[in-house]
């Protein structure tokens, strides 16, 4: 064909009618005696190995078969009287009256191959982006069984803890009965009591160090200068964002809270504890 469009089917040497099977063994034949691998150095099977390749590419998709023909008989049909003009004027024009005219279906030509190029692409990636959304939707339908099993394998790491510490859970909860029961028989005289009342604020001031993931369960868990102390200028975050906590007095969690986005934004400052939770370590 004239032009820049290529015939496909000459390529091939199949004609326009042929099945997928018969451009199949055409091109397995015709990629056997060009391969560029047998002629090393040679650039005209070099060549020929890839207008076999396109030409495969273009005649095995059947979207961008039908595409491509359109576009060839269009350009051929155009290509015909524009031929035939060109053959009249040069006859009745004599030598050095000036250059020939320009066809017609030049840039037709010159367009279509993009236009097939443009449109085979654009086909391949319509179906990368549609197994892409296939596995998406297989991950997130596993994703459930996964949730499950993993609550059910702590659960049960859970209980042989338990059942494995037996002893050690009952001297902890035993503890505890025993001092309430004390305390009902034997309450403290007055002037003891009253001794005792700044060693409580102080062990609910006292700072213990610690090392936990928090995270925010409020919709909007405010920093405070000390506990129960002053909001650090309406610096809070909102339910989800993760925190470093390194000490805990009283009901105040210490955290430090760095953005993953924007390296130097940083807040800390002391976080009631009913704001967050401890995630698992």
């Amino acid at each position: 064909m004239p032009g820049t469009l290529k015939n496909y089917y000459e390529i091939l040497g199949v004609p326009r009618s042929a099945t997928a099977d018969q451009i199949r063994i055409a091109y397995r034949k015709l990629l056997l005696k060009f391969h560029p691998d047998k002629n090393v150095g040679d650039t005209y099977f070099e060549e020929w190995s890839k207008k076999i390749n396109e030409a495969f590419e273009v005649l095995m998709n059947p979207e961008v078969r039908s595409e491509y023909d359109l576009v060839y008989d269009e350009a051929r049909a155009a290509s015909r009287p524009t031929a035939a003009v060109n053959k009249d004027a040069a006859e009745k024009t004599t030598p050095g009256e000036g250059r020939p005219a320009i066809t017609v279906d030049a840039s037709i030509q010159k367009l279509a191959p993009v236009y097939v190029s443009a449109r085979q692409a654009y086909i391949k990636a319509a179906r990368n982006v549609a197994a892409i959304e296939a596995r998406l939707k297989v991950k997130r339908t596993n994703t459930v069984p996964h949730f499950i099993s993993g609550g059910i394998l702590i659960l049960v790491i859970l209980v042989w803890v338990g059942v494995s510490n037996k002893h050690l859970l009952e001297k902890l909860l035993a503890a505890p009965s025993s001092v309430v029961d004390q305390a009902s028989v034997l309450p403290l005289r007055p002037k003891l009591q009253q001794a005792q009342t700044p060693v409580t604020a102080e062990r609910d001031t006292e700072q213990v160090p610690i090392n936990l993931r928090l995270r925010v369960v409020a919709a909007k868990a405010y920093f405070f200068e000390e506990p129960g102390g002053a909001v650090l200028d309406d610096k809070f975050l909102s339910k989800g964002n993760k925190i470093h906590a390194l000490k805990r007095a009283g009901n105040f969690y210490y955290g430090v809270f760095q953005s993953a986005v924007n390296s130097s934004y940083k807040i800390e400052g002391w976080l009631k504890t009913e704001d967050v939770e401890i995630l698992a370590q």
